[in-house]
């Protein structure tokens, strides 16, 4: 018997020792609203096994989730970080909704099956966002984001850090600061109408399209990427790796104050782009930008420029609608 009671002991605490803080765990899965103001010190899961309950859990100010416990949601239930912590993961699934008003989370955020993210404030490490995930970003953050699996993100206002798509995931930039925007392959897109980025880059057959905007240093393409460019500013350089093509459309263009015509401008050596001399473009765009860029491109890569007549700003159109009104009253 004692040895029996011995052998069930030992049982006990090596099951212990494997499972660690997996015990058990918190649920909320009965669609109600449920708010966390102090620490729990367990995994939190929400709507497991019950989709379509649309559970709500608020970590409020002074509630914290720590490291190494994590959240979870699972069927359309719905996770707002409004000012407190949570130390660990966070993984979300099949139309759960993730949103970050302000708080901290600590560790990386993994993001599934059409989940939905929104970023209005607070802090984060890096999120990462699977299978059609969407996501906005529409206040001050710091932190991460990578795309992949036909994800998309649209940022209209605020500040961030890094935006990065991979596998057919899209960028659309309509305001606000980032650090970066990357596409990195896999057909992925670029669409930039507003709004300001230190750093634009494209890699491996992706695509980048910029009507408006401002990229405050440089535009940088590699790998069979290509990028249209109408509109907005870069204030830094233009360098084409290889297999790239640089769309400009504009007028008056001209290279080391010569000007050129329409057309295709290539490597003057056919090389790595690093040993191509510097040059200067300059023009106006579609949208009456004025450019002045210096430019290296590289061996078979080529910048593609396509006339465009310049649109006037909306207040030029309006000093010439009032100029027209004046004159007909003379007449009259």
């Amino acid at each position: 018997m004692k040895d029996s009671r011995m052998t069930i002991w030992v049982m006990v605490v090596v099951l212990a020792m494997a499972v660690g803080h997996g015990f058990g765990w918190t649920q909320y899965n009965d669609g109600g609203t449920h708010d966390i103001s102090t620490t729990i010190n367990d995994d939190v899961w929400v709507d497991y096994l019950a989709p379509g309950m649309g559970t709500t859990v608020n970590v409020l100010s002074g509630g914290s989730i720590p490291s190494p416990y994590k959240i979870q949601g699972f069927n359309d239930g719905q996770i707002n970080i409004d000012g407190g912590t949570v130390g660990g993961e966070i993984y979300t699934y099949n139309n759960t909704q993730l949103t970050l008003n302000s708080g901290t989370l600590s560790s990386e955020s993994f993001c599934y099956n059409d989940t939905q993210v929104r970023i209005n404030g607070g802090s984060l490490d890096i999120v990462w966002a699977y299978d059609n995930t969407q996501a906005t970003i529409n206040g001050n953050s710091t932190g991460n984001l990578v795309l992949c699996d036909n994800s998309q993100v649209t940022m209209n206002a605020g500040s961030f850090g890094a935006i990065t798509s991979y596998e057919n995931s899209q960028i659309f930039m309509d305001g606000g600061l980032t650090h970066s925007l990357s596409v990195r392959g896999g057909s992925s897109r670029i669409t930039m109408t507003g709004g300001t980025a230190n750093y634009l880059q494209g890699f491996s057959n992706t695509q980048i399209t910029m009507t408006g905007g401002l990229i405050n240093a440089d535009l940088y393409l590699a790998h069979d990427a290509q990028a249209d460019w109408s509109g907005g500013n870069i204030g830094g350089d233009l360098t084409l790796q290889d297999r790239n093509i640089l769309t400009i459309f504009g007028s008056n263009f001209t290279i080391d104050g010569n000007p050129v015509g329409y057309g295709n401008i290539t490597s003057i050596l056919g090389n790595d782009y690093s040993l191509d001399p510097s040059r200067i473009l300059s023009g106006t765009l579609a949208d009456s930008t004025t450019i002045n860029n210096q430019f290296k491109i590289g061996n078979s890569a080529y910048i593609n420029l396509v006339y465009a007549e310049p649109v006037p700003e909306p207040c030029t159109l309006l000093l010439f609608g009032l100029g027209g009104l004046v004159l007909r009253k003379r007449r009259q």
